[in-house]
This record gives structure tokens, sequence and C-alpha cells, in this order.
């Protein structure tokens, strides 16, 4: 299994489309952004599995997502629940890696992309819930603890790595 394909694979061409338009980017744009954000967070969760009491945090936090997160995430863009979706995505982020990290996220996403700050938050708190969700199925599917779902986790390095 390779996370970051499984992450980009529930990321559709439609899923894109909509965070382009309410965003006001390009599809293009968007795509690049969005593949550096998916391992990047990915990347930033690895360093907090790592570090005493990470894992336990992030498996409590994968435990109190909706079940459901994953496929009402199309409903979401582009319609009422958006910016609920973006700061939950962004508080989540935010509380896992710590603020500056996920600002330091946003803004080398923001340059990578040659988008502002703006857009890159709001697309990083789409995309956040999108992460997290998969994470939070494989953790159910596999029957993973907090120390399994780190194991996991650091097991991707490598897909995690060539993704970046």
């Amino acid at each position: 299994m390779n996370i970051v394909s499984l992450i980009m694979q529930f990321l559709t061409p439609a899923l894109l489309g909509k965070m382009a338009s309410s965003t006001g980017l390009g599809g293009a744009i968007v795509q690049k952004a969005v593949g550096a954000l998916v391992p990047s967070i990915l990347s930033g969760l690895m360093g907090s599995v790592a570090k005493p009491g990470g894992a336990a945090q992030l498996a409590g936090a994968l435990g109190k997502m909706d079940s459901g997160m994953l496929g009402n995430l199309a409903n979401m863009i582009g319609g009422s629940g958006q910016n609920d979706l973006v700061n939950n995505g962004s508080n989540m982020l935010s509380s896992l890696l710590g603020g500056s990290a996920s600002s330091g996220l946003a803004g080398a996403v923001s340059k990578f992309a040659g988008i502002g700050d703006g857009p890159a938050k709001m697309l990083m708190g789409m995309v956040a819930p999108a992460v997290m969700g998969s994470l939070a199925q494989q953790q159910k599917s596999q029957g993973l603890d907090a120390g399994g779902l780190a194991s996991m986790l650091l097991g991707q390095k490598d897909n995690i790595s060539a993704a970046m």
C-alpha cells in the first residue's frame, strides 16, 4: 500500500475542479498545490508521531473524525459547509503539527505553486480532511492502535519522500 497514492486517488479531477473554482485558481495550479500538500501533510504527521505522545494524539484525532467525511467532502467544497471544512481541517493540522509548522507548510506550498498564502491555507484546509479521513480508514480497516498507526505512517517514509 502507498498512502500517498491512496489519498491522491480519492482527490479526483472533479474534486480538484471544485477546489479550483472555490479558490479562484486554475485547475493545473490546484493540482500542483494539492500534489505538494498531500506528502507535505503526511511528512508533518510523520514528524509528530515520532514525538512522545504524538501517535496517541493523532489516533485520538482520527477517532473523532466523522466516518462519512470522505464521502461528504465533494458536497462540502463549494457548498455551504466549505468554511467549516476549511476551518476544521486547518485547526486539526495546527493542533497536530503546531501552529508555526502548519503556517510554514502553507507558506512553502504557496511559494511552490505560485499562489498566495490565503489560497494555500484554504487548499490546505480542504486537503487535510481528505488526508486525515484516509488515515482514519486505514486505522479502522487494519485495526491499528496508536503504535500501529505510527508504524504504518513511518513505514510510508519512502513513498512520502518520493512524492515530495
